[in-house]
Protein backbone atom coordinates (compact mmCIF):
# COMPACT_ATOMS: atom_id res chain seq x y z
CA UNK A 1 0.00 0.00 0.00
CA UNK A 2 3.08 2.67 0.25
CA UNK A 3 4.04 1.61 -3.27
CA UNK A 4 3.54 4.75 -5.86
CA UNK A 5 1.61 3.74 -9.45
CA UNK A 6 5.13 3.60 -10.77
CA UNK A 7 6.39 0.72 -9.01
CA UNK A 8 3.60 -1.28 -8.98
CA UNK A 9 3.78 -1.29 -12.88
CA UNK A 10 7.20 -2.49 -12.67
CA UNK A 11 7.08 -5.81 -14.86
CA UNK A 12 6.93 -8.66 -12.61
CA UNK A 13 9.69 -10.26 -10.90
CA UNK A 14 12.08 -7.55 -12.33
CA UNK A 15 14.28 -6.05 -9.56
CA UNK A 16 13.67 -2.23 -9.23
CA UNK A 17 16.70 0.57 -8.43
CA UNK A 18 14.89 3.46 -6.80
CA UNK A 19 17.75 6.83 -6.54
CA UNK A 20 16.82 9.24 -4.55
CA UNK A 21 19.58 12.27 -4.97
CA UNK A 22 21.01 12.78 -1.61
CA UNK A 23 24.43 15.03 -1.41
CA UNK A 24 26.02 17.17 -3.72
CA UNK A 25 29.47 15.33 -4.20
CA UNK A 26 31.24 18.19 -5.52
CA UNK A 27 30.08 20.54 -2.91
CA UNK A 28 33.05 21.87 -0.46
CA UNK A 29 32.88 20.72 3.32
CA UNK A 30 30.57 17.89 2.49
CA UNK A 31 32.87 15.18 2.53
CA UNK A 32 35.77 14.52 4.82
CA UNK A 33 38.84 13.29 2.80
CA UNK A 34 38.02 9.37 3.65
CA UNK A 35 35.09 10.29 1.33
CA UNK A 36 32.39 10.26 4.42
CA UNK A 37 30.16 12.94 5.01
CA UNK A 38 30.94 15.48 7.28
CA UNK A 39 27.25 15.82 8.32
CA UNK A 40 25.06 12.83 10.14
CA UNK A 41 23.70 10.44 8.41
CA UNK A 42 22.26 9.89 4.73
CA UNK A 43 19.24 10.98 4.84
CA UNK A 44 17.36 10.07 1.82
CA UNK A 45 18.16 6.46 2.05
CA UNK A 46 16.25 6.56 5.73
CA UNK A 47 13.24 8.38 4.25
CA UNK A 48 12.78 5.49 1.68
CA UNK A 49 13.00 2.75 4.80
CA UNK A 50 10.62 4.31 6.74
CA UNK A 51 8.52 5.21 3.72
CA UNK A 52 8.57 1.74 2.48
CA UNK A 53 8.34 -0.34 5.55
CA UNK A 54 9.86 -4.01 4.20
CA UNK A 55 11.47 -2.79 0.77
CA UNK A 56 14.84 -3.68 0.57
CA UNK A 57 16.56 -0.05 -0.13
CA UNK A 58 20.31 -0.11 -1.53
CA UNK A 59 22.51 3.33 -1.96
CA UNK A 60 24.08 3.99 -5.27
CA UNK A 61 27.35 4.13 -3.63
CA UNK A 62 26.36 0.55 -2.29
CA UNK A 63 25.40 -0.86 -5.10
CA UNK A 64 28.49 0.01 -7.68
CA UNK A 65 29.94 -2.67 -5.33
CA UNK A 66 28.03 -5.12 -6.22
CA UNK A 67 27.90 -7.10 -9.01
CA UNK A 68 27.23 -5.61 -11.96
CA UNK A 69 22.99 -5.82 -12.62
CA UNK A 70 20.86 -4.55 -15.27
CA UNK A 71 17.55 -2.91 -13.22
CA UNK A 72 14.47 -1.51 -14.43
CA UNK A 73 15.61 2.22 -13.40
CA UNK A 74 12.91 4.49 -11.26
CA UNK A 75 14.20 7.81 -10.36
CA UNK A 76 12.16 8.76 -6.89
CA UNK A 77 14.05 12.31 -6.91
CA UNK A 78 11.83 15.34 -6.30
CA UNK A 79 14.01 17.81 -8.41
CA UNK A 80 16.71 16.57 -10.40
CA UNK A 81 17.64 15.13 -14.06
CA UNK A 82 15.42 12.20 -14.80
CA UNK A 83 12.76 12.71 -12.41
CA UNK A 84 9.45 11.10 -13.16
CA UNK A 85 8.20 13.57 -10.17
CA UNK A 86 8.96 17.19 -11.53
CA UNK A 87 11.54 18.21 -14.67
CA UNK A 88 15.56 18.94 -14.32
CA UNK A 89 16.31 20.99 -11.99
CA UNK A 90 19.43 21.99 -14.66
CA UNK A 91 16.89 22.58 -16.89
CA UNK A 92 15.18 25.55 -15.38
CA UNK A 93 11.99 24.21 -15.05
CA UNK A 94 9.18 26.25 -15.35
CA UNK A 95 6.46 26.43 -12.38
CA UNK A 96 3.99 23.50 -12.43
CA UNK A 97 0.86 24.74 -11.43
CA UNK A 98 -1.83 21.66 -9.96
CA UNK A 99 -4.73 24.09 -9.10
CA UNK A 100 -7.00 22.49 -10.89
CA UNK A 101 -5.92 18.74 -10.55
CA UNK A 102 -4.57 18.97 -6.52
CA UNK A 103 -1.73 17.31 -4.72
CA UNK A 104 -0.23 14.03 -5.72
CA UNK A 105 -2.45 11.72 -3.43
CA UNK A 106 0.46 8.78 -3.28
CA UNK A 107 3.18 11.01 -3.10
CA UNK A 108 1.53 13.00 0.22
CA UNK A 109 1.32 9.41 1.20
CA UNK A 110 5.20 9.02 2.05
CA UNK A 111 5.93 11.77 4.69
CA UNK A 112 2.89 10.50 6.27
CA UNK A 113 4.76 7.10 6.57
CA UNK A 114 7.85 8.43 7.91
CA UNK A 115 5.93 10.30 10.42
CA UNK A 116 4.11 7.01 11.51
CA UNK A 117 7.25 5.50 11.80
CA UNK A 118 9.17 7.77 14.01
CA UNK A 119 6.08 8.12 15.79
CA UNK A 120 5.95 11.99 15.41
CA UNK A 121 2.90 13.54 16.33
CA UNK A 122 2.24 17.13 15.04
CA UNK A 123 -0.24 17.88 17.82
CA UNK A 124 2.42 18.38 20.38
CA UNK A 125 4.05 20.92 18.40
CA UNK A 126 3.93 24.57 18.54
CA UNK A 127 2.91 25.67 15.33
CA UNK A 128 5.99 27.58 14.91
CA UNK A 129 7.56 29.41 12.45
CA UNK A 130 10.83 27.42 11.72
CA UNK A 131 13.44 29.32 9.61
CA UNK A 132 16.29 27.13 7.78
CA UNK A 133 19.50 28.41 8.82
CA UNK A 134 22.45 27.81 5.67
CA UNK A 135 25.87 27.80 7.05
CA UNK A 136 29.15 28.06 5.87
CA UNK A 137 29.90 26.46 3.11
CA UNK A 138 26.84 26.60 2.07
CA UNK A 139 25.88 29.80 0.15
CA UNK A 140 22.88 31.38 0.32
CA UNK A 141 22.86 32.42 3.88
CA UNK A 142 20.63 35.13 4.77
CA UNK A 143 22.85 37.68 6.69
CA UNK A 144 20.30 39.77 8.37
CA UNK A 145 18.19 36.59 9.66
CA UNK A 146 18.54 37.47 13.93
CA UNK A 147 16.90 40.87 12.15
CA UNK A 148 14.28 39.20 11.34
CA UNK A 149 13.65 36.67 14.16
CA UNK A 150 13.78 39.49 16.37
CA UNK A 151 10.70 41.29 14.81
CA UNK A 152 8.61 38.37 14.08
CA UNK A 153 8.84 37.49 17.82
CA UNK A 154 8.59 41.34 19.29
CA UNK A 155 6.15 43.06 16.38
CA UNK A 156 3.99 39.98 16.16
CA UNK A 157 4.67 37.34 19.00
CA UNK A 158 5.45 34.53 16.74
CA UNK A 159 6.99 31.61 18.34
CA UNK A 160 10.36 31.43 15.84
CA UNK A 161 12.69 28.70 15.59
CA UNK A 162 15.73 28.62 13.85
CA UNK A 163 17.46 25.60 13.00
CA UNK A 164 20.28 24.58 10.68
CA UNK A 165 19.15 21.18 9.35
CA UNK A 166 21.79 19.91 7.93
CA UNK A 167 23.45 19.63 11.07
CA UNK A 168 20.74 17.50 12.64
CA UNK A 169 19.92 13.56 12.05
CA UNK A 170 16.84 12.63 10.39
CA UNK A 171 14.54 12.07 12.59
CA UNK A 172 15.27 15.20 14.24
CA UNK A 173 14.92 17.24 11.21
CA UNK A 174 11.47 15.44 10.34
CA UNK A 175 9.90 16.32 13.90
CA UNK A 176 10.92 19.85 14.20
CA UNK A 177 9.01 20.63 10.07
CA UNK A 178 6.31 18.53 11.68
CA UNK A 179 5.91 20.78 14.97
CA UNK A 180 5.90 24.01 12.98
CA UNK A 181 3.25 26.20 11.01
CA UNK A 182 5.41 27.34 8.60
CA UNK A 183 8.62 26.79 6.89
CA UNK A 184 10.81 29.99 5.88
CA UNK A 185 14.30 29.49 4.69
CA UNK A 186 16.36 31.34 1.26
CA UNK A 187 16.33 29.11 -1.80
CA UNK A 188 18.03 25.78 -0.93
CA UNK A 189 17.60 21.90 -0.47
CA UNK A 190 16.52 22.62 3.02
CA UNK A 191 13.17 23.64 1.99
CA UNK A 192 12.03 20.65 0.96
CA UNK A 193 11.49 19.40 4.05
CA UNK A 194 8.36 20.99 3.59
CA UNK A 195 6.49 17.61 2.67
CA UNK A 196 6.85 17.22 6.34
CA UNK A 197 4.96 19.92 7.00
CA UNK A 198 1.50 19.24 8.72
CA UNK A 199 -1.94 19.64 6.43
CA UNK A 200 -2.64 23.14 6.08
CA UNK A 201 1.14 24.55 6.34
CA UNK A 202 2.88 26.67 3.96
CA UNK A 203 6.84 27.73 3.03
CA UNK A 204 7.90 30.64 2.60
CA UNK A 205 10.63 30.94 -0.30
CA UNK A 206 13.24 33.74 -0.02
CA UNK A 207 15.10 33.33 -3.71
CA UNK A 208 18.25 35.10 -4.20
CA UNK A 209 18.57 37.86 -6.10
CA UNK A 210 14.59 38.47 -5.71
CA UNK A 211 14.83 36.16 -8.79
CA UNK A 212 11.95 33.64 -8.45
CA UNK A 213 12.27 30.03 -8.71
CA UNK A 214 10.75 27.12 -9.46
CA UNK A 215 11.59 23.94 -7.58
CA UNK A 216 10.38 24.67 -3.85
CA UNK A 217 7.15 26.14 -5.65
CA UNK A 218 6.64 22.74 -7.88
CA UNK A 219 7.41 20.53 -4.69
CA UNK A 220 4.61 22.60 -2.48
CA UNK A 221 2.46 22.15 -5.11
CA UNK A 222 3.11 17.91 -5.31
CA UNK A 223 2.62 17.75 -1.53
CA UNK A 224 -0.69 20.70 -1.46
CA UNK A 225 1.16 23.02 0.84
CA UNK A 226 1.00 26.64 0.09
CA UNK A 227 3.40 29.02 -1.29
CA UNK A 228 4.80 32.30 -0.80
CA UNK A 229 8.02 34.07 -1.54
CA UNK A 230 9.72 37.09 -0.76
CA UNK A 231 11.33 38.81 -3.77
CA UNK A 232 12.50 42.09 -2.31
CA UNK A 233 16.49 40.72 -1.72
CA UNK A 234 19.74 41.47 -2.74
CA UNK A 235 22.84 39.09 -3.15
CA UNK A 236 26.35 39.77 -1.95
CA UNK A 237 28.65 42.34 -3.53
CA UNK A 238 30.99 39.82 -5.32
CA UNK A 239 28.30 37.52 -6.90
CA UNK A 240 26.69 40.84 -8.39
CA UNK A 241 30.35 42.05 -9.81
CA UNK A 242 30.27 38.54 -11.56
CA UNK A 243 26.86 38.81 -12.53
CA UNK A 244 26.99 42.45 -14.41
CA UNK A 245 30.70 41.76 -15.53
CA UNK A 246 29.48 38.52 -17.52
CA UNK A 247 25.90 41.03 -18.47
CA UNK A 248 24.09 38.38 -17.68
CA UNK A 249 20.11 37.93 -17.44
CA UNK A 250 17.87 36.31 -14.91
CA UNK A 251 16.45 32.73 -15.69
CA UNK A 252 13.18 33.93 -14.35
CA UNK A 253 10.67 31.12 -13.67
CA UNK A 254 8.03 31.36 -16.15
CA UNK A 255 4.07 29.23 -14.25
CA UNK A 256 2.28 26.41 -16.19
CA UNK A 257 -0.61 24.71 -15.93
CA UNK A 258 0.21 20.91 -15.27
CA UNK A 259 -0.38 18.59 -17.78
CA UNK A 260 -1.93 15.98 -15.70
CA UNK A 261 -5.79 15.85 -16.03
CA UNK A 262 -6.13 13.79 -12.65
CA UNK A 263 -4.20 14.38 -9.22
CA UNK A 264 -2.95 10.69 -9.58
CA UNK A 265 -0.85 12.38 -13.15
CA UNK A 266 2.73 13.71 -13.06
CA UNK A 267 4.78 15.72 -14.69
CA UNK A 268 7.50 14.17 -15.88
CA UNK A 269 8.69 15.38 -19.34
CA UNK A 270 12.01 17.33 -19.18
CA UNK A 271 10.83 20.51 -19.88
CA UNK A 272 13.50 23.55 -18.99
CA UNK A 273 14.65 27.26 -19.51
CA UNK A 274 17.66 29.01 -20.09
CA UNK A 275 19.28 25.46 -20.30
CA UNK A 276 23.13 27.58 -21.48
CA UNK A 277 22.71 29.97 -18.51
CA UNK A 278 26.19 29.89 -17.27
CA UNK A 279 27.36 29.37 -13.33
CA UNK A 280 27.84 33.07 -13.36
CA UNK A 281 24.54 34.04 -14.13
CA UNK A 282 22.83 31.50 -11.88
CA UNK A 283 22.01 33.19 -9.31
CA UNK A 284 21.73 30.22 -6.70
CA UNK A 285 25.48 30.74 -6.69
CA UNK A 286 25.36 33.66 -4.59
CA UNK A 287 27.15 33.20 -0.81
CA UNK A 288 24.65 35.27 0.91
CA UNK A 289 21.23 37.10 0.66
CA UNK A 290 19.56 40.03 2.11
CA UNK A 291 16.22 41.22 3.03
CA UNK A 292 16.41 44.90 1.44
CA UNK A 293 13.30 45.54 4.35
CA UNK A 294 13.35 43.69 7.23
CA UNK A 295 9.90 44.37 8.56
CA UNK A 296 8.53 43.68 5.22
CA UNK A 297 9.57 40.91 5.11
CA UNK A 298 8.33 40.00 8.44
CA UNK A 299 4.78 41.10 7.69
CA UNK A 300 4.92 38.84 4.79
CA UNK A 301 5.92 35.78 6.73
CA UNK A 302 3.02 36.52 9.90
CA UNK A 303 0.20 37.00 7.14
CA UNK A 304 1.87 33.60 5.94
CA UNK A 305 1.66 32.43 9.09
CA UNK A 306 -2.36 33.37 10.17
CA UNK A 307 -3.39 31.76 6.86
CA UNK A 308 -1.50 28.43 7.45
CA UNK A 309 -3.02 27.95 10.46
CA UNK A 310 -6.31 29.37 9.42
CA UNK A 311 -6.08 26.07 6.95
CA UNK A 312 -4.84 23.37 10.09
CA UNK A 313 -7.91 25.04 11.80
CA UNK A 314 -10.05 24.23 9.12
CA UNK A 315 -8.99 20.84 8.46
CA UNK A 316 -9.47 19.87 11.96
CA UNK A 317 -13.17 21.26 11.94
Amino acid sequence: SNFPDALRSSPSGDPVLIYVFDLHPGRPGMFGDDGKPLIPGIWAKEFLQLAFPGVKITHVDELAKDAPLIFHTLHLNLVNWGSWVLPSEDLHPPRISRRFIGPHPLLTLMPQAVKRALDIDEAEGDRAVLIVRRSPPAGRRLVNERELVEELRQLYGLTVRVADLSLMLFAAQVEAVAHASLLVGAHGQGLFNLIFLPAGGGVVEVPPCGVALALVYNVAELFGLSFTEILDSSCDEEFMAKFQANQCQPCVAREILSSGRAPIDLDSANVGDCERLPPACDVRAAQTVAFNNVSRAAAIIQEAHAEAEARRAALVA
